[in-house]
């Protein structure tokens, strides 16, 4: 009786180191962030300020008139200014996990 307990242990064991699945590390499944996308981000932030300067700030300096209505001068500039500081915190963070990680 203990020869046949021995074999189905060791019968045992075989199969379950077959039939189970690899065991991922958690570093491995938890998703990488790419620090361009804030990179990608604060550009185009910068792009909507530059927007903003260019067509409503810069025709002002200049005596001339200003091409926008001031609620999309408004929109331009907190929406360029919002998207600079978000791009920025996504590129740090990532950068910090990229270190630690």
């Amino acid at each position: 009786m203990p020869e046949s307990l021995a074999q189905m242990a060791s019968a045992n064991r075989a199969t379950s180191k077959e039939e189970t699945p690899p065991v991922e590390s958690i570093a491995a499944a938890r998703p990488r962030r790419n620090w361009s996308t804030g990179v990608s981000l604060v550009g185009f932030g910068l792009a909507l300020w530059v927007v903003y300067v260019a067509l409503a700030e810069a025709p002002a300096a200049f005596a001339q008139p200003v091409l926008l209505t001031p609620d999309v001068a408004f929109v331009l500039r907190f929406a360029g200014l919002l998207i600079i500081a978000v791009g920025g915190i996504i590129a740090l963070l990532a950068l910090r996990n990229r270190q630690t990680g």
